[in-house]
């Protein structure tokens, strides 16, 4: 596995956790079709929380796992400071996230 693969692995970890301190980690799966969105971060059936837990998240794991194509780019700390005010540690790991992934 690569550093990159290795360091989004470990990031994703890290939110994972910080959506579990901060209590937005969710113990009930959303109905299925609420996860078959089209809009961005699947703002028309999910919170961004949950969008994050059980979509993000397991599609980053995914292409870990089948070692597939990293998107070029990446920027969901903006949605994440729009939808979860205040500074929050999972800013931060978003952040690197994007970092991580586009390169930066």
């Amino acid at each position: 596995m690569s550093i990159k693969y290795e360091q989004i692995a470990v990031l994703l970890n890290e939110l994972e956790l910080g959506l579990k301190a901060a209590e937005l980690w969710s113990q009930v799966s959303p109905h299925p079709d609420k996860l078959k969105s089209t809009q961005p971060f699947a703002r028309d059936t999910l919170d961004f929380e949950q969008w994050l837990q059980f979509i993000f998240i397991p599609q980053f794991q995914l292409i870990i796992k089948q070692q597939k194509r990293l998107p070029e780019s990446m920027a969901i700390l903006p949605m994440a400071q729009m939808s979860l005010p205040g500074e929050m540690p999972i800013h931060l790991v978003l952040q690197q996230l994007d970092e991580v992934v586009s390169g930066k």
